[in-house]
């Protein structure tokens, strides 16, 4: 009898935990729906209607969606109710916090973000890629400086860029420009615009992540440069 009672309760717990949880996912749907329709649009929906691939789900209709980010608004000219939370999760994508800071427009859709932030991929591999070139070539140029640092430490970049301002030519401004690009690249993100204020979005597209990158890779090649004519001249 007290195995029976002991089942009967655990029933009755899970039973009382699912109509809970339905219960608030009907709200948050008609609080949802409220917020998007007008009064009077979804007057007889039932907590039926929202059960997976319930036929003319109100959940699958589409409505235009707009959300405020800071200062600016991103908006999908149409998405389906149920998609919604994906738009909250894109939001989420740590990139997009510097990457606003740029954009003039107020208003920007979700379709722009998503093009920018596919090429801010391909431009930071590239930029990269002329990173590592310039500190290969760095150590090719003096191993035995760089050896000596690995024997104890990781090499860093910041260790690259403090020898060739030591043995050649950078400015703070390039210094600054550099060590940010490559190390906001390197985490995902997209640098502080303090750093590069001339850098704007466009009309069209974006653009934001190829002008960051042309300028970093334009920085590393001018140090290529430089060291190259420096030993030539040896």
């Amino acid at each position: 009898m007290t195995t029976l009672f002991k089942n009967y309760e655990e029933n009755e717990k899970e039973i009382r935990l699912q109509k809970t949880q339905d219960q608030v996912l009907y709200l948050m749907i008609v609080k949802s729906i409220s917020d998007n329709f007008s009064p009077g649009e979804f007057n007889n929906i039932a907590l039926q209607d929202f059960v997976p691939n319930a036929i003319n789900s109100p959940l699958a209709k589409r409505i235009p969606f707009e959300i405020k980010y800071g200062e600016k608004k991103i908006f999908q000219e149409e998405i389906q109710i149920k998609k919604i939370g994906e738009f909250h999760r894109f939001l989420k994508d740590r990139r997009l916090i510097n990457l606003m800071a740029y954009i003039k427009k107020e208003r920007i859709s979700r379709s722009e973000l998503e093009y920018e932030l596919g090429e801010y991929q391909k431009q930071r591999i590239l930029f990269l890629e002329k990173v590592l070139e310039f500190e290969q070539k760095l150590y090719a140029y003096d191993k035995f400086y760089f050896d000596n640092i690995i024997q104890k430490i990781i090499v860093e970049h910041w260790q690259y860029l403090r020898y060739f301002e030591e043995k050649f030519v950078l400015t703070p401004e390039q210094k600054e420009q550099s060590s940010n690009l490559r190390n906001k690249f390197s985490h995902n993100e997209y640098p502080e615009i303090m750093y590069f204020e001339d850098v704007c979005s466009g009309e069209e597209k974006i653009g934001v992540a190829s002008q960051l990158a042309q300028i970093g890779i334009k920085l590393y090649e001018e140090c290529s440069t430089i060291q190259s004519k420096i030993q030539l001249k040896k």
